[in-house]
């Protein structure tokens, strides 16, 4: 089902147009087919220095298709809010994590035999994995590129937010249940010293998509009014 990759490519591309600059399109790693995995970056993603909250979305890692719409259509509703939320929060994204999973209706899988939702941290064989080297190219592309918050979202019939042992006060905020250290992305970024640089805050929200809009609008908001909001650990790590 190649077409939901062709479908998502052209979500992004309509997303980069309607940003004005904000957003290219770049891809984090390819897959055992050698398929890209498409990412959106803001232009301040890598900058030294910022003063917007870099924060990174991620989804589809579960190669579901209701998870791939809804990380796209809280990017819609991010573009939607216009320069002023832009001027705060630079946006990143990379909403399918396993696109051999969404191309194949294979998810959780990626067809290979690995698994791009757990595994985490990753160490070592960086181009030598035969089974999931999905989950390579994300752990070291999103330790290097040191957001101070990633923000997964996965579709659900409930809402619930989650948080990695990094998210701080913005846990409470947001009403956030302590993730589990289950093996995922988001639990492994936030605890210990990945990639040998340092932790990220780590948000997960698992929503209906009727509510994604209105759960996001909070968060933003958060975001923007935090009076210790800060680079991450990671990010300081790279900086000095």
């Amino acid at each position: 089902m190649t077409d939901r990759i062709d479908d998502l490519v052209a979500s992004l591309d309509s997303l980069v147009r309607r940003g004005r600059g904000r957003w290219t399109r770049s891809a984090c790693g390819v897959t055992r087919s050698e398929r890209e995995i498409p990412a959106l970056l803001d232009g301040d993603a890598y900058v030294p220095a910022t003063s917007r909250a870099r924060v990174l979305l991620v989804s589809g890692l579960s190669g579901r298709p209701d998870d791939v719409a809804q990380a796209v259509r809280a990017l819609g509703v991010f573009a939607a809010g216009g320069p002023q939320l832009a001027s705060e929060i630079a946006l990143s994204a990379v909403p399918c994590g396993n696109p051999d999973g969404l191309a194949a209706d294979a998810g959780p899988g990626n067809g290979a035999g690995g698994d791009p939702s757990t595994g985490y941290p990753r160490e070592g064989n960086y181009f030598h994995d035969q089974q999931n080297p999905e989950t390579r190219h994300l752990w070291r592309w999103v330790g290097f590129q040191a957001p101070d918050l990633v923000l997964e979202l996965r579709s659900g019939n409930h809402t619930r937010w989650e948080a990695n042992q990094s998210a701080g006060l913005m846990a409470p905020a947001v009403g956030a249940m302590p993730l589990r250290d289950d093996g995922s992305l988001l639990a492994a970024l936030g605890t210990g010293n990945p990639n040998g640089l340092g932790a990220i805050p780590g948000l997960r929200l698992t929503a209906p998509a009727h509510h994604v809009s209105g759960e996001l609008g909070r968060l933003w908001s958060l975001v923007t009014q935090f009076p210790d909001w800060g680079p991450s650990p990671a990010r300081h790590a790279l900086d000095s």
